[in-house]
């Protein structure tokens, strides 16, 4: 059986795997073969985690993007930034027109 540890300080305990640098919100095979331990990621600049992942993997750094004051992966990215209410409201009348029965007649 294989042992991971954290490749900053040794750790065996408190694990998250590490995607391979370039990689978009994506699986195991995604995975490059590092495990950082939480402490270790907490402070490091090298790796960091998506606000929306939370600590279930962690991304190299220049993978992330900062909005406000947190990171987010490629995928999250635009699920934090606000949308412009004039296009919700937009959105929300033409959910509002498909939905109701009365405009197929």
């Amino acid at each position: 059986m294989v042992r991971h540890k954290c490749i900053s300080c040794g750790k065996h305990n408190g694990l998250i795997p590490i995607f391979k640098k370039g990689t978009n919100n994506g699986d195991e095979e995604d995975y490059s073969r590092k495990i950082i331990c939480k402490e270790c990621l907490a402070v490091s600049e090298e790796y960091g985690t998506c606000q929306f992942c939370n600590e279930e993997v962690a991304y190299h750094i220049n993978d992330l993007k900062a909005y406000q004051a947190g990171l987010y992966c490629n995928e999250h990215y635009l699920e934090a930034i606000p949308e412009d209410e004039d296009e919700k409201e937009d959105w929300d009348s033409f959910e509002e027109y498909i939905l109701d029965p009365c405009h197929c007649n």
